[in-house]
This record gives C-alpha cells, sequence and structure tokens, in this order.
C-alpha cells in the first residue's frame, strides 16, 4: 500500500491483441487519485493529469490506448490522499520472430516510498540473449549501475532497458 507509484511498464514487446492494464484499489473512504499518464490512456490523453474519488475497496482499472509497446505506460506517476494498492498487467508479450511463447506479464507494485536501490536479477529460461530488465526512476538524476557500471542517469518516470546478458545481474541506484 502506497501514496505515490510510479507505474514500471516495460516498453519492449508489444501486447498482442491486448494492452497494458492496471488496476487500483482504494483502502479508505473519499480517496483522491491523481493520475498523470506518459501515453495515452482509454479516454485520457498523454501528460494530462485526471482525478478520480473512490469509496473503501472500490476499483479503478484502466489501460494503455495501443497495444504496440512505444505506447504503452511505463513511468505513469499515480498519486493518493490515502493509500492504495496497485497491480499492473501486460498480457500476451512475446518477441515475435524469436519465441512462439505468450506471456503475462503482471504484478501488485510497490510504492515509491518503500522501494529499495539493490536489486539481484537472475535470468530466465526462455531465451537467454533477449532477457530484458527495465527501471524506472521514482527521482530525478537517478543513476542506475549494472554489474558496478554506469550505465543510466534518469529522471523521474524515466524507463532505462537492459539486456540481461549473464546468468546474474546486480542493478543498483542512486
Amino acid at each position: 500500500l502506497g501514496k505515490e507509484f510510479y507505474l514500471p511498464f516495460q516498453d519492449y514487446w508489444d501486447g498482442g491483441s491486448t494492452p497494458q492494464a492496471f488496476t487500483l484499489v482504494a483502502t479508505e473512504d473519499n480517496t483522491t487519485v491523481v493520475i498523470t499518464p506518459t501515453n495515452d490512456m482509454v479516454n485520457h490523453p498523454a501528460d494530462e493529469p485526471y482525478w478520480i474519488v473512490l469509496q473503501k475497496g472500490q476499483c479503478y482499472s484502466v489501460s494503455s490506448a495501443d497495444a504496440v509497446a512505444d505506447y504503452y505506460l511505463s513511468g505513469t506517476k499515480v498519486e493518493a490522499n490515502h493509500p492504495i494498492a496497485i497491480t499492473i498487467v501486460d498480457d500476451s508479450v512475446r518477441e515475435f520472430g524469436v519465441s512462439t511463447c505468450g506471456d503475462q506479464v503482471g504484478d501488485q507494485i510497490t510504492p515509491a516510498t518503500t522501494l529499495g536501490t539493490e536489486y539481484v536479477i537472475v535470468r530466465g529460461f526462455l531465451n537467454t540473449m533477449t532477457e530484458r530488465v527495465f527501471v524506472t526512476a521514482t527521482e530525478d538524476n537517478t543513476e542506475v549501475y549494472a554489474n558496478g557500471t554506469l550505465v543510466a542517469t534518469l529522471q523521474a518516470g524515466e524507463l532505462y532497458r537492459h539486456t540481461t546478458g549473464s546468468v546474474v545481474l546486480s542493478i543498483s541506484t542512486s
């Protein structure tokens, strides 16, 4: 639960016919939520904040306007006056031409205030050369290191994409 989130969607693989989506749930009555999308969402243009008010237990779902990775929602900012939970979903993710396996990606995400700065990524089993890690910054001038080497400096909401390559990858941020 938290009051500030940056949506950590991937922006590399297209989603087939299904766009990315997220659902949030309120934990208290009169929860005001401000959503600032990085790309167009269904019924909401990019970069224009909009507000919704939810009661305890109510959910709100929205999706990207397109299932093409260039139009995904990575870095979208969500703020609330009371704690909320957010689950992200990216359906039918597949790397065309490399894999015939489509996979659903999604999870309940962590609020910006409780994120760490050190992560260990273990490569999966589908394809050893094309698996990727996506890092979304929650603060301006965030330095990103892969196995100790500076690979990017990001502003809040910006995304860095890294090909895993090795079996184990260390990602740390400032």
